[in-house]
């Protein structure tokens, strides 16, 4: 047999690392068997049944795995299979390497080769194989886009495909298929893009068959199967099952009575750790275990650069908290010591997340063992580090973070799924007696009254748990605490008095964040306001005030009153319609456009009688406040919802168009406004607004010198691009407008050049472009000499280019012009820009006298004389 030379499973570096322990017995073991190998497969044969069967196990094991290559491990594999009659020493070696926090240093061809083992594993049905495959599934990294990761994904799908007959019937079938289910399905979520679209239908069909066969085995799985299920319920062939677990559960399962069987019970560890691989944990319980509170932000720091550092690894941090809630419980010993506790580990992850979503998903997480408590099966131990969190924000004076988390609680029990709503209530209450019984929590009545504690937080925490609700709240806080029991007192019938009353306590209101709230609770009566015109006509005197385009300036208004109600509005409806399209998402009704087209409907309704007229002023301020608050990452929230719903609001389907409607609008109401948030429509919307002719039209015809400087200024420095490429349609259009309309745009258009003086997007050709316009007819014979003055002063603000040298005298060129800009160049750039010009003023000369004819000749040779004359005077 000839062996390979090329080898190893993990990389290392020889220089700073020894070889792996495990590696380097299954090396020295191979390295005893070359010989055996050698020779032919008889003699191979008889030998090797002489030797030791673990040593001969690891050198063959070895020789598979560590060689890239499919027929030797072939060959060494009929070998094993010849001489080795109990396989645990291969399983528990291979079982090692798959659950090894190094496994991400694998060489590309030992994966392959593990993956191919398993698989000639799975093919003859050799015990412990199902262990294997769920091990290696621990290896398939949510949140993780990578090539490397994808592509364990697919061999995974390959093998679990082939061998679906034995996945059926091994040993721990029940096992597997709970742990492909749940793996798979959380994949499913992060695998959305379109170059994804074929793993993820292959994903989708896998769980989704097995759900269909064998739901039982999968219940088992414990309420975090609820949980997976729900993120992907809106891919159709979810769907119905999702649909079946609420409404017929018995269609999936005989023994299944209703979603709450599921919810009771706890999830497994062994899932909650197969979510985070080896090498995640081994980290974070290096942090739980040894670190001091002190100092766990710089090892923590060092984890996430390390895991969480792209957009795609958000979706990872709600499995991160359910492990850390789950799979490790401190002792006494360390619960009393200074080592770094559980809940600071909770605040770090909790501060990740920037997208609704998986902020959204990563609260459901803290919290998910509160909502399905069941005393008799539950470990108390779940439920510290969310409660302890909350409890950390109020001592930090973090009531912001601390009220939304208690507000989720709140509304969580109301509306993922109204006829169990009193489950939840029962099994938070449950959860918060049995914490202050066994002294996790030594008094909730005293954590329910912290002083940080705003009012309408502490009434929300209230209603979660009745029994312990606080009498205490000054007067703001009674009105937000009202509004809320207003809601819950009120039929829908009597919805013109709950507007009344509604619209006394919003205009009493003295804190913007209990405004808020009190809008939200307003917002999610739109089905009845649709139907109601006495209730819209008194919201609308409301509105009349939050949908001014003519005061002094949106959201900073002299009068706090009007600016308090314009950021409680636009505050409470974007996290109104973040938290309902994604409810609507996996409803059983309308799709989450179908209720976005509604509300946009219902608010143009309520901003004006025209309700046409009221969707385009509520989109235009929708717009207005996004920008003006998407200066914050974590305020991105707000755009994202005017994405959402701007196709609803005018006639075309086309965003671009729609943000120009929008602006327009704004143009023609009021110019200061415009000229306030036009630029930071150039900056977080630059698809729809840079380089648009019609919007940098409208920038241009109204600038005063003040702004003009502005802008200037402003485009200089990089803070937006405005132009983009080189505007040839617009320079053609501005032609015919006036003096100071021309000098402005040229100003900024020179200003944007020099900013982006070191860009690669300004290309050479924008240059040549600018040179042939002013050496154009149309320009000299202008009666506005102000557009050749602005290009020519864009043109000598760059740096010159060997094109736009070249450029200069294509044609019948301008040689006072064209020494004029050659002249400030070389002034500008120094000796070497000089010597290059000269150089291409040569190259000129030559070509002009082999190509041109004779009396072109003697023309370009008189000027090029010239020219040079020029160019060699002393500056």
């Amino acid at each position: 047999m000839n062996v390979a030379t090329s080898h190893g499973i993990f990389e290392v570096d020889p220089t700073l690392e020894d070889l792996d322990p495990v590696e380097r017995e299954m090396l020295n073991a191979y390295m005893e068997i070359v010989p055996v190998l050698d020779k032919d497969e008889r003699q191979s044969h008889e030998e090797l049944q002489r030797g030791d069967p673990r040593r001969i196990c690891d050198g063959l094991l070895y020789g598979i795995v560590g060689f890239p290559g499919s027929e030797q491990a072939k060959q060494l594999f009929r070998l094993l299979r010849l001489v080795i009659r109990d396989y645990a020493h291969c399983v528990t070696q291979l079982n090692g390497i798959c659950l090894s926090y190094k496994f991400a240093r694998l060489y590309a061809h030992a994966r392959m080769q593990i993956m191919w083992v398993l698989d000639s594993f799975a093919e003859f049905h050799v015990p412990g194989t199902d262990a294997l495959y769920i091990s290696l599934l621990r290896q398939l990294r949510g949140g993780d886009l990578s090539s490397e990761n994808l592509e364990m994904i697919e061999m995974c799908l390959d093998s679990v495909e082939r061998r679906r007959k034995w996945v059926n019937e091994c040993p721990n079938s029940k096992l597997l298929v709970s742990h492909l289910v749940f793996t798979f399905a959380r994949l499913l979520r992060d695998h959305k893009d379109e170059g994804l679209a074929s793993l993820r239908q292959r994903e989708t069909n896998l769980v989704a068959s097995i759900l269909k066969t064998r739901f039982s085995d999968c219940m088992d799985i414990g309420r975090d199967f609820v949980r997976i299920l729900q993120e992907i319920a809106n891919i159709p062939e979810i769907t119905s099952i999702w649909r079946d677990l609420m409404a017929s559960p018995k269609r999936l399962s005989p023994r299944l009575q209703g979603l709450t069987d599921i919810l009771s019970m706890p999830t497994n560890h062994i899932f909650l750790a197969s979510r985070v691989t080896p090498d995640m944990e081994k980290k974070l319980i290096h942090i739980l275990r040894h670190v001091d509170s002190k100092n766990f932000r710089r090892n923590y720091s060092w984890f996430e650069a390390r895991f969480l550092n792209t957009n795609e690894s958000e979706t990872l941090v709600s499995d991160l908290v359910r492990f850390v809630s789950g799979c490790f419980h401190p002792d006494n010993a360390l619960l009393s010591s200074s080592i770094t506790k559980r809940f600071q580990i909770m605040a770090m992850l909790m501060a990740r997340p920037k997208s609704p979503v998986a902020l959204a998903q990563a609260r459901l997480a803290l919290f998910y063992d509160t909502f399905c408590f069941n005393s008799t099966v539950d470990n108390i131990m779940n439920l510290e580090p969310s409660w302890y969190l909350l409890g950390d924000y109020l001592d930090r004076v973090k009531s912001d973070s601390a009220g939304t988390l208690i507000e989720f609680l709140y509304v969580f029990t109301q509306e993922f799924c109204p006829p169990i709503t009193p489950f939840f209530m029962a099994n938070i209450q449950q959860a918060i007696k049995m914490m202050v019984d066994l002294r996790v929590l030594i008094s909730f009545r005293s954590f329910a009254e912290h002083p940080n504690l705003d009012e309408q937080s502490r009434y929300l925490l209230g209603l979660v748990c009745p029994q312990l609700r606080s009498t205490n709240a000054d007067s703001n806080g009674q009105g937000s605490a009202a509004a809320s029991q207003i809601l819950v007192k009120h039929p829908a019938a009597d919805l013109d008095s709950l507007i009344t009353e509604l619209h006394i306590l919003v205009s009493k209101a003295k804190n913007e964040d209990g405004a808020k709230r009190i809008w939200i609770q307003i917002l999610r009566y739109y089905d009845l306001l649709e139907s109601n015109v006495i209730a819209l006509k008194k919201l609308g005197n409301i509105f009349s005030t939050i949908f001014d385009l003519e005061g002094e300036d949106y959201g900073n208004v002299v009068s706090k009153d009007i600016a308090l109600h314009k950021n409680a509005f636009w505050n409470g409806f974007v996290d109104f319609m973040v938290e309902q399209l994604q409810i609507h998402q996996v409803s059983d009704g309308r799709s989450s456009q179908d209720y976005a087209k509604r509300i946009v409907e219902l608010m143009g309704q309520l901003v004006q009688d025209d309700s046409k007229v009221g969707v385009r002023q509520f989109s235009t301020c929708l717009l207005i406040y996004a920008l003006q608050q998407a200066a914050a990452l974590s305020e991105r929230k707000f755009l994202e919802s005017y994405q959402a719903l701007a196709p609803f609001t005018a006639s075309t389907q086309v965003f671009k168009d729609v943000v120009l409607l929008d602006l327009k609008l704004v143009y023609n109401a009021n110019l200061d406004l415009f000229y306030n948030i036009v630029p930071k429509a150039f900056k977080y919307l630059p698809s729809e607004c840079v380089g648009n002719t019609s919007l940098c039209t409208l920038v241009a015809l109204m600038l005063t010198p003040e702004l003009t400087l502005r802008f200037s200024c402003s485009l200089r420095q990089m803070e937006f691009t405005m132009f983009g490429n080189f505007p040839s349609t617009l320079i053609a259009q501005s032609l015919e407008w006036d003096i100071y309309e021309q000098g402005a745009l040229w100003k900024l258009l020179a200003a944007e050049i020099a900013g982006c003086e070191t860009s690669p997007e300004i290309d050479p050709s924008d240059l040549i472009s600018m040179v042939k316009l002013v050496q154009c007819d149309t320009l000299r014979t202008s009666p506005y000499p102000e557009a050749a003055q602005g290009l020519v002063q864009c043109i000598l603000n760059m740096k010159p280019a060997s094109a736009v040298i070249t450029t200069l005298f294509d044609g019948d060129f301008d040689m006072v012009w064209t020494a004029l800009v050659l002249r400030a160049w070389m002034e500008m750039n120094g000796q070497q820009v000089t010597e290059e010009i000269l150089a291409a003023v040569g190259e000129i000369e030559k070509r002009a006298k082999i190509q041109g004819d004779d009396d072109i000749l003697k023309k370009k040779e008189k000027w090029i004389e010239g020219l040079k004359t020029v160019l060699s005077r002393p500056s």
